[in-house]
């Protein structure tokens, strides 16, 4: 990636982000549709174990996209080729939104297997910020302090 082609970079970033997006609604949907057409429940001692399970894996996920994207982002030089910024920042979003998209899976086969409303509304709140995330241009460019010229460059489409 010695040059940039920006619109295919934002491109590129655009659908990633939408088949995460979509994926996660199909599968969320699937699960909600099959909870509400089964019968199937856990035992009760179990129900309490898994809530707490569950419930802190899926917080513990959240948080860990957060810092592991501020981790990445800090080990990204200023000093280096605007090409290869964006790679690294693209592979930080990738692990960012793949570890959001790990906290609502937990969160939705936690509400299938236990029908806990309070699985429903972790993942609807962890969908609503994984929707905040879209890579945009100037997200991106906010995101790694680009340079005037850096952001001129990204920004022809």
């Amino acid at each position: 990636m010695s040059t940039i082609n920006p619109t295919a970079y934002i491109k590129a970033n655009n659908l990633l982000f939408i088949a995460m997006f979509i994926g996660q609604l199909i599968f969320g949907s699937l699960l909600i549709f099959m909870n509400s057409v089964s019968d199937f429940t856990l035992d009760d001692s179990i129900s309490d174990i898994f809530l707490l399970v569950m419930g802190i894996f899926a917080i513990a996920a959240f948080i860990a996209s957060h810092l592991l994207f501020k981790m990445r982002l800090n080990a990204i030089g200023n000093n280096i080729a605007l090409a290869l910024k964006l790679r690294n920042y693209r592979s930080a979003v990738i692990i960012k939104l793949a570890l959001l998209e790990m906290a609502f899976f937990m969160s939705v086969i936690g509400y299938f297997l236990i029908s806990e409303m309070l699985f429903l509304v972790l993942a609807g709140l962890i969908l609503f910020w994984f929707i905040l995330q879209r890579p945009t241009t100037q997200k991106i460019s906010t995101d790694l302090s680009l340079n005037s010229e850096e952001r001129n460059i990204l920004n022809q489409r």
